[in-house]
């Protein structure tokens, strides 16, 4: 609720670790946090998604724009490169 507050002042930034509408979980969880996400991504002025998963999923469900999504690099795409690269030695 602060992002609401400051969001003509201070622009704000949202780290998305996951949706709360990921999970397997009861329907109308699901529901509510859609909801509550698509209601309060108005106050972001950026959301930052630690994995392509969770940039597919609010696309998916229309959270966010891509224009307002970025996906951040991290440990994935290194270890997957590592890992292309060890296959590469045995072929």
């Amino acid at each position: 609720m602060g992002c609401s507050a400051i969001k003509n002042f201070i622009p704000t930034v949202c780290t998305a670790y996951g949706w709360a509408f990921a999970d397997r979980v009861i329907w109308w969880y699901n529901i509510i946090g859609i909801i509550s996400e698509r209601i309060m991504v108005k106050y972001y002025s950026k959301i930052i998604c630690v994995s392509e998963n969770d940039k597919q999923l609010a696309l998916k469900y229309e959270i966010a724009l891509e224009e307002k999504l970025q996906r951040m690099k991290n440990w994935e795409d290194r270890y997957f490169k590592a890992k292309e690269k060890f296959r590469s030695y045995f072929k």
